[in-house]
């Protein structure tokens, strides 16, 4: 069974490419070690120059395979859909409002918001919150994604402030807290949101905040320093979850490595197309695009027991990370 992967090896992207690809291959090597049919993986990098004209995407859809696995921008994403190959993607790559779009390995933004957020209001009584990141670089929806899931929940957003990196945002900050929020929304890259955080602390020492997986994420941990407390965190995927304790043991063992978030999301999507070709006639591309609407996985499967929607969303278990102190962090489990 052929299967495509298109991501980014090279260029500004190489790392979050990278870190897919390993997942993938994870989950190949784990199935090729049984008795079902093997798998083969072609694997393209977008972040190359074209190859006789083609891109590494029109390439990847030359051959015959059975689905694409890919970390591609909106408008690529659209390209493969149109040729009806399945795909799968990150939650990030979801294109809100377009339709039946591609599968996701995990929550959109969006989805896992409308679940956290009534979570922080019911169980921690926050209502008022102000937003703060760093200025939007299309790889980070949460901020987007935040505002449309706020009055829905019940919540008020009451500032919002982005900063230009190596801004000094000391003053803006001020008055970002003179509105007084319940909590802040935080949501930039590791570093940039430890640096936030760190100007936020002198003014709130222990003013909560609340955001993505990113508040969990050990290089913006570390990066923080004494400033990570207080925090909250919504996360769909990550080493730290016990639930991905064994996974990530094992993981670790082969690539001498803990999985990053798209390492999960990439072995995820190899199981999901390995559970929908069980369903289907071998090689049916059609076949499997149906069957993994409305997919039913046990964790035996992928990695948690999940059904995809029909419009492609994963409804799963996510996760709540509080970190009181700094190196003090309680895991919740918010079911689906």
């Amino acid at each position: 069974m052929q299967l495509a992967q298109v991501v980014p090896l090279t260029g500004a992207g190489a790392r979050r490419g990278n870190a897919w690809r390993n997942g993938v291959e994870f989950a190949v090597q784990a199935i090729n070690a049984g008795v079902e049919p093997r798998f083969q993986v072609y694997t393209y990098d977008s972040g190359a120059a074209p190859v006789g004209g083609k891109s590494s995407l029109q390439r990847a859809l030359d051959g015959e395979v059975a689905a694409v696995l890919a970390v591609l921008p909106a408008a690529a994403v659209q390209t493969v859909l149109e040729r009806g190959v399945p795909l799968i993607v990150p939650g990030t790559s979801w294109m809100p409002g377009a339709g039946p779009g591609p599968m996701l390995a995990s929550p959109s933004p969006l989805a896992g918001l409308r679940r956290f957020l009534p979570w922080l209001r019911g169980n921690l009584g926050w209502r008022r919150f102000a937003v703060l990141g760093g200025p939007a670089d299309g790889e980070r929806p949460w901020r987007d994604a935040f505002r449309r899931a706020a009055g829905p929940a019940g919540l008020e957003v009451v500032a919002d402030l982005s900063v230009p990196v190596r801004a000094a945002p000391g003053g803006e900050v001020g008055a970002l807290l003179r509105e007084r929020p319940d909590a802040v929304f935080l949501d930039a890259a590791p570093a940039e949101c430890a640096r936030l955080l760190q100007v936020l602390r002198v003014q709130a020492p222990d003013l909560p905040v609340a955001g993505a997986g990113v508040l969990a994420d050990p290089a913006f941990l570390e990066a923080a320093g004494p400033a990570a407390r207080a925090l909250t965190a919504h996360v769909s995927a990550a080493a730290e979850v016990p639930a991905f304790a064994e996974f990530s043991t094992r993981f670790e063992a082969a690539f001498k490595a803990p999985p990053g978030v798209l390492t999960i999301d990439g072995y995820i999507a190899a199981m999901m197309v390995r559970a929908g070709l069980a369903r289907v006639s071998r090689g049916e591309a059609p076949g499997l695009a149906a069957a993994l609407r409305g997919l039913r996985t046990g964790a035996d499967e992928t990695l948690l027991a999940t059904r995809w929607s029909d419009s492609g969303e994963p409804e799963r278990e996510t996760f709540v990370a509080r970190i009181a102190e700094p190196g003090d962090v309680e895991w919740l489990t918010l079911a689906a």
